[in-house]
């Protein structure tokens, strides 16, 4: 069978409500939540694949800065799917954005277990510890976050939420770990490495 044969019959499994879910997730990672929002409200009920509306429902609130109303879709999808990691990452940035700082490292903490491994929840959540004040465990975070991703100390070196605790002991640690030329960067007007770019990332661990 040619490819291109293969490609038709593969289209025409695809439900009709993942491919509209599929092409509302594509105009996000494109930058365009409104042309999403056109199509998760095209149709009255989404029962059969509600957990996935409701995270990219939420998504489209957060890419247009409803960060309240994002939240009610956020939890809401990770109460009818409790592993969606993205969403889970997603809520946290919306709950610190909400000044809700101590309810953000709870989500994070939260996925922890569905994501051991997770580079960018150790250092999000190494982010929001730093600016709870909390510098041995932002520090703990941070250690783990660059045992897994070693080229992330030049952006910690310049991460502003990292500013609440830049000079204490348990951070300083850190620093020698890090080349010397690293050190006389100029700082950068950063977003954070990975909070949320979801999807690449377009969900945004922008944090």
């Amino acid at each position: 069978m040619r490819p291109q044969t293969l490609a038709a019959v593969s289209r025409r499994n695809i439900d009709p409500l993942d491919r509209l879910l599929d092409e509302a997730e594509g105009y996000l990672i494109l930058g365009l939540p409104a042309a999403s929002a056109r199509l998760l409200e095209s149709r009255p009920h989404w029962t059969a694949r509600r957990a996935r509306w409701a995270f990219l429902k939420g998504w489209t609130l957060k890419r247009q800065g409803d960060l309240r109303a994002a939240v009610s879709l956020l939890e809401e999808a990770l109460r009818l799917d409790p592993g969606q990691f993205e969403a889970g990452l997603m809520l946290a940035w919306c709950h610190r954005r909400t000044h809700r700082l101590a309810q953000a490292i709870d989500d994070l903490e939260s996925l922890k277990p569905i994501a051991p491994t997770s580079a960018r929840l150790r250092y999000n959540l190494a982010c929001y510890w730093s600016l709870a004040c909390c510098p041995r465990k932002a520090v703990v975070e941070l250690e783990t976050a660059l045992m897994l991703r070693p080229h992330w100390i030049a952006r910690a070196l310049r991460e502003p939420d990292f500013d609440p605790i830049r000079n204490d002991p348990h951070f300083l640690r850190i620093i020698p770990f890090a080349p010397p030329t690293l050190a006389t960067e100029p700082a950068a007007n950063s977003n954070g490495p990975l909070h949320v770019n979801l999807k690449s990332n377009a969900s945004g661990t922008d944090h």
